[in-house]
């Protein structure tokens, strides 16, 4: 008795796929009929275009991003001015911040580097690598800053 139903579930999945192979494949051979006539050149095209999305979206990016590290270098200039104009307690202070202000601006530039490496598979984590260095960045410019705007 168990055998008999073994074999008859057996037959009916043997059908059912069966059913689901053909059904497909006559989808498939509908889309032919009906004139799904995507040559492989348009595809080419198409894929063309995405790379050239890609690569200009690539390089906006990296433009936008190059802005805000000259920003950050011409900040840091003025902060090391007024550093050297503090006094001998806060000088300290300020110097610390500098320091951590130099290196967070240091990784934001090796981050920077790593963009080019970045393809379409990897594009978007480091892009937000870059403006996680971006946001530690500003971070430490404010907390610099706040020493020199209590005198």
């Amino acid at each position: 008795m168990k055998r008999k139903m073994c074999v008859s579930g057996l037959i009916a999945v043997f059908f059912l796929m069966t059913f689901l192979f053909w059904s497909g494949f006559s989808r498939t051979a509908a889309a032919r009929e009906k004139g799904d006539k995507t040559t492989a050149g348009e595809k080419s095209d198409t894929m063309t275009k995405m790379k050239k999305d890609f690569s200009e979206e690539k390089a906006e990016f990296k433009k936008e991003a190059k802005e805000k590290l000259a920003g950050f270098d011409k900040e840091i200039k003025e902060l090391k001015a007024k550093a050297k104009k503090t006094g001998a307690e806060a000088k300290d202070e300020a110097k610390e911040a500098l320091n951590d202000l130099k290196k967070k601006r240091t990784a934001l530039k090796k981050e920077l580097k790593k963009l080019d490496k970045a393809g379409e598979d990897t594009w978007e984590a480091a892009k937000q690598k870059v403006k996680d260095a971006e946001d530690g960045v500003q971070k430490a410019y404010d907390k610099a800053v706040s020493y020199f705007k209590s005198e």
